[in-house]
């Protein structure tokens, strides 16, 4: 993995991550990122890819993308932006009015 120093940070939102070869296809990149936030494979490719598959369909094709090597260069990117800290996080989201913070 590169570590970029302190210096050559530059915080960007996910979705602005170079990668290697192509621009991530969107729904690639929530199943990573819903695996990240721990969902289990299956539960992923349900929400990010196809939500009428049956669950053992999803964990077969969930493993199969997870072989591609496109997806694997679209982890590899967004793991090292995690560990360089190059993520912001929205929280303009959160709203006083709405709720009491």
């Amino acid at each position: 993995m590169k570590i970029k120093s302190l210096e050559r940070r530059k915080p960007k939102p996910p979705k602005y991550l170079p990668v290697a070869t192509s621009y991530p296809n969107p729904q690639t990149k929530l199943f990573l990122l819903l695996l990240m936030l721990g969902y289990s494979q299956s539960e992923a490719y349900r929400i990010a890819i196809n939500p009428n598959i049956k669950a053992n369909s999803a964990s077969v094709s969930a493993c199969n993308l997870l072989k591609d090597p496109n997806t694997q260069r679209i982890a590899k990117s967004l793991v090292e932006a995690y560990i360089n800290g190059e993520w912001l996080i929205n929280t303009n989201i959160l709203r006083d009015d709405v709720i009491e913070i």
